[in-house]
Order: structure tokens, then sequence, then C-alpha cells
């Protein structure tokens, strides 16, 4: 490699002098041009898409429109936020880090227009009333076309293309909607004949048109999902799986410099102990089920595959308590998932205070990292690792800049410390040498991260479209939670000279 890029972001070429002696140790050099596998991609919520042609919810049909609108000005993949089926009765109007399952896809991610459904009426005003709106149009036209559910394609899917989590939870769906209790305790002794035979209704539509159309995104681009560290409860995997989920606590973590008081997410984890006695069948089942539908994961909160911050599900946060994790027998199953060929299949978000004994199992077997720049400027990047800015646990870089974000926590009555933002601002500002405006911030900010060592950095379409509040406050039900749709259209944002520029950084920065 003639010329490489220094973690600082400086671009260093090599001299002849080391040219001359390197050749004498090597033979005659060979240029071979690495900056193909340089990639940048962008981070997106499709719930706050919108489009012209949407209902106002984004959904995959949005996300497409998304992945070809940043695809022509330089972008290669995209990670989105978790998809997962909702819980009905999560504290959350609508959450995706706390699902009501992981190996489900809910409704409210299908574009009609793409399944073939035309909906009429005014766009819904929320979530909750998209979600409904499109379950009961699905409803209606497999009961007016039984026929739908007899085409080859479908069928050949529901026999070949689902994983066995996936018909089990099915099965329970259908079972539910006709007002039939199922029992979990027999699943596990069906067969797939049986769990088939039961009859293919609308929710197996639904998750049949959501993963056709998240393979037609794919298309364009690589997806890369989101793996919640939780689920909600009541909910369907903790229903299918309740021996190996802890339902009788809530994960969160314990104060930081971001939050003074320790968060409750109202998600429960992984029971170690239960999980073991199940032969870690359902953690398998979830990283496949995932696996299938994306190019990739990354595994949010990954230190709770070493150790779980859990909290009581009354009272209060601060009598919370960590719980070890089987570090081994987990980190072995997500090793045992990476590609053949060594492309990195799996992103640990690794985020926090660390854990010696899941660091080793981390380093010795060379997992890929998500690296959070935001969160530290001077820790080691890999080149397997992918890199963000921020993302949507971190505030906006525009939020950052004019401390709305700030506010928002006041608001929210996170009293979010005061001192550590403005440190964090004060420290990004020596990091890019200063700026006088957000504008200068931003892209100098943006300079950095296409610079840094890594293959893939991606960055927040929040922060490209220059929003002052994110979509998610972790750990309460309240605020935006991404029931605030972008500000501005697909459409509308094509022609934004600012996306452009700062898509054109990127592209610059990454030899493209």
């Amino acid at each position: 490699m003639l010329d490489y890029t220094r973690s600082d972001g400086v671009s260093v070429q090599a001299s002849d002098r080391a040219l001359r002696w390197v050749s004498e140790v090597l033979g005659p050099l060979r240029r071979i041009d690495f900056r193909t596998t340089r990639k940048w991609g962008f981070s997106v919520s499709t719930f706050a898409l919108r489009s012209n042609e949407s209902l106002g919810i984004g959904d995959l049909d949005d996300l497409r429109k998304c992945m070809d609108t940043l695809g022509q000005l330089g972008a290669e993949f995209c990670t989105i936020n978790p998809l997962g089926l909702w819980s009905s009765r999560s504290p959350y109007e609508h959450y995706p880090y706390a699902p009501g399952s992981r190996i489900l896809i809910d409704p409210v991610h299908v574009s009609m227009a793409s399944a073939g459904i035309k909906a009429t009426g005014p766009a819904p005003k929320s979530w909750k009333e998209a979600r409904c709106r499109k379950i009961a149009l699905i409803h209606r036209l497999v009961a007016e076309n039984p026929q739908i559910l007899r085409q080859d394609e479908f069928r050949k899917w529901a026999t070949e293309g689902t994983t066995r989590a996936q018909r089990e939870a099915l099965f329970a769906l259908e079972r539910k909607s006709r007002g039939i209790e199922p029992h979990y305790d027999e699943l596990n002794g069906m067969t797939d004949d049986e769990l088939l035979g039961a009859g293919l209704g609308p929710y197996w539509w639904t998750q049949y048109e959501a993963e056709r159309q998240l393979e037609i995104a794919r298309m364009m681009m690589p997806v890369y999902g989101d793996l919640p560290v939780g689920v909600a409860s009541p909910g369907l995997d903790a229903e299918m799986w309740p021996h190996s989920i802890l339902t009788g606590a809530n994960l969160g973590a314990p104060s930081d410099a971001d939050h003074l008081k320790p968060q409750a997410w109202a998600v429960h984890g992984w029971d170690p102990r239960g999980l073991a006695r199940d032969g870690y069948v359902p953690y398998r089942q979830t990283l496949e089920t995932n696996l299938k539908f994306y190019s990739g994961l990354r595994v949010d909160h990954a230190l709770a595959l070493g150790r779980q911050y859990i909290v009581p599900i009354a009272g209060d946060t601060f009598d919370g308590v960590y719980v070890r994790s089987d570090t081994l027998a987990l980190t072995e199953l997500l090793v045992s998932h990476v590609s053949p060929d060594g492309m990195p299949y799996l992103y640990l978000e690794l985020i926090g205070t660390p854990f010696d004994e899941l660091e080793a199992f981390v380093s010795y077997h060379g997992l890929p990292r998500y690296r959070l720049l935001l969160a530290d400027f001077d820790q080691r990047i890999d080149r397997k690792d992918l890199v963000a800015l921020t993302n949507h646990d971190t505030p906006t870089l525009k939020g950052l800049w004019t401390r709305c974000d700030l506010a928002m926590q006041h608001s929210l009555g996170f009293h979010g410390d005061d001192a550590a933002l403005n440190q964090l601002l004060e420290r990004t500002m020596e990091y890019v040498g200063g700026a006088a405006c957000f504008s200068e911030y931003q892209n100098a900010l943006y300079e950095r991260l296409s610079g840094c060592g890594a293959d893939r950095v991606t960055a927040h379409l929040e922060d490209m479209l220059g929003m002052e509040y994110r979509l998610h406050y972790p750990g309460h039900a309240k605020g935006p939670d991404y029931q605030a749709p972008h500000p501005r259209t697909i459409e509308q944002w094509r022609s934004d000279g600012r996306v452009r520029e700062l898509c054109e950084i990127l592209s610059t920065r990454r030899g493209m």
C-alpha cells in the first residue's frame, strides 16, 4: 500500500526511500488499489421516512426510495433500526428496541402499494393508526382473495423459506387471531407439517410480503439490521420461550455522564440459566432468522454477552445489579454465524464499560465492532469495524451544537449533565480544529469520519437532514420515540444541497 490514512485523518504517502528498501525485501512491487473496499453507507429508521406515495408512515418501499437516492450520491450500504413485531402491551406506543418478537417483521413496515393494495382515505396521524389500517387491509385482501395463499411462490416460501422459529410464531399468531389460545409448550413437539397444516392465513401473508419487499431493497445495496438486546413482555417471544427470557426484571443501564439517573428500558433480556437449560436454541434461532432477513447484523448492546444490568420491574432503578452471562457459549454462537469467506456479518456494539472476559473473547475471535466516534475519539479503529459519528441513542450533531437535545432531556425529566454535554462539544471542536458555524463543524466531523481507518463508515440520516431532536430518548416512554417523522419527504431532500455536500465529502474521502 503506497498510501494510507492515519487514525487522526491525515493522509500519508510512502517515500521513495521506503519503496526502494521494501522492494529489495519483497521483490518487484505490484500496486493494488484497496480504495474500492472503503465504503460509506447511512443509517435510518424506516418509520421516520416519508414520501409522496406512502401513507405518511415510512415503509419498506420508502426505504428502497431512500436507498435509490443516496445510492446515486455514493452510498453503498445502509443500516436500519429493528423491524420486529410490536407488543400491543408495551409501555411504549412504538419502540423498535422493545419488540414483542425479534423473529417476525411488523405489518407497519409493509408497503401497501408494493403489496398491490390500494389504500384510500387521509394519511394516518400515528404509528398505531397506520398499523391497524394495514392489518385490516391485509386481512380483507386475504379474505376476499383466498387464492393468494395458494400461489406457488408463497407456498414455497412458507415451507422452505421460513425458519422453525418463524413457523411456530406464525402458527401461534394465527391461533390467537381466531380466539384460540395456543399451547406454547406443545409447539416444540409439533412437526413442520402440523404447523403448516393448521392453515396459512393473513399473518403468514404479511410476513411473506415484508420479506419480499425487504429482499427487493437488498437488491439495491446490502442492508444491515439491528438486533435488539431485549424483548417486551407480554410478547410473542416471551410467550414462546418463557424459561429463556428473564421476564421478572427489566434491562437497563447504570448512571453515566449522559444520564445522571440509571435507566430502565422496559425490555427483558435472556435468562442465563434458563437459556443454558434450553440448549441456547432460542438464541440461535433468533440469530439465524435475523441473518435471513439482512445482509448482516449490528448486535445492539453487545455488553450483555458478558453481563446484563437488571432492575426491578416496579421500583427504584438505583436497585439495579449486574448479572453475568455465559460469555463463552454466546460468543461461540456468534462466531459460528460469521460467513465462511471471512466477511463480517456481525458488528458488536460494545459502547460502555468493557467486560474483561468479553473483551478477551471478542479480541481472540477477531469479531468486528460497531464504533461510535462521538463516544470516544481516541479509540483504536480496526479496518473491519463499522464506524459512525452518532446513532439513535446519541444527540444529533445539530442538537449537540444548538444544545436543543439537552433542553429536550430536561423537559422529559432526564436531567442530563450540562457540564458533560459542554465538555463533549468542546472535545469535538478540538477534534476538528474549531469551527465558526454549524456547517463547518458538521463538514469537519464528516471528513474525520470518512478518513478513519475502517473499511465501512455510516452516516446517520437524521444528522444529514440537520434534525435537532433525535427520534428516541433511551428509557423514556414519552418524547418523540419514533412517533415523529422526518420533517421533509424523500422527494424534498433529494435536491437538498447540504445532503449532497455531505455525501460528496464521504465519497471523496472514501476514494470513490
